[in-house]
């Protein structure tokens, strides 16, 4: 869950991860399957009782304001200041291992979309320069952007 600030609404957000969860579990008896991933620009000593409850449903919860004069290379987090936190034991398995674990290559990922119309998307947090490289590496390959999704 991402975008915006989902914890704005927190029993919003509850009631959502609680039916993500029951899908989930109903879909693969509870074995394996997603894990639900919170993304929240508020520190941990800004969580609240209400937005605590509302993690409730959550794996796991990647927690601090994106700030762009703090790069990282830590997996999942966009800057250095972010930090990880596993929930539940489904969210200790998968992430535990990747506390400290940095990105090995690019942070991000270019998928060809089959058309018509045929079209790229790019997936991922960039570091400063990334999406230029991107950018220039399309237009090497004779890609051309219309209307790039971080271009205001």
């Amino acid at each position: 869950m991402s975008g915006g600030e989902p914890l704005d609404q927190p029993e919003a957000l509850a009631e959502l991860l609680a039916g993500a969860a029951r899908a989930r579990d109903h879909a693969d008896g509870g074995a394996g399957g997603a894990d639900l991933l919170v993304y929240t620009g508020y520190e941990p000593d800004e969580l609240t009782a209400a937005r605590h409850r509302a993690l409730r449903g959550a794996d796991a919860v990647i927690t601090g304001r994106f700030r762009v004069e703090r790069p990282t290379r830590l997996v999942w987090r966009g800057s250095a200041n972010q930090r990880l936190r596993p929930l539940t034991a489904r969210g200790e398995q998968r992430y535990a291992p990747h506390l400290a674990r940095e990105s090995a290559g690019g942070r991000l990922q270019v998928v060809a979309q089959p058309g018509p119309p045929a079209g790229v998307r790019v997936h991922g947090v960039p570091l400063r320069g990334e999406l230029r490289a991107v950018e220039q590496g399309l237009r090497n390959a004779g890609v051309t952007l219309r209307s790039p999704s971080w271009r205001p």
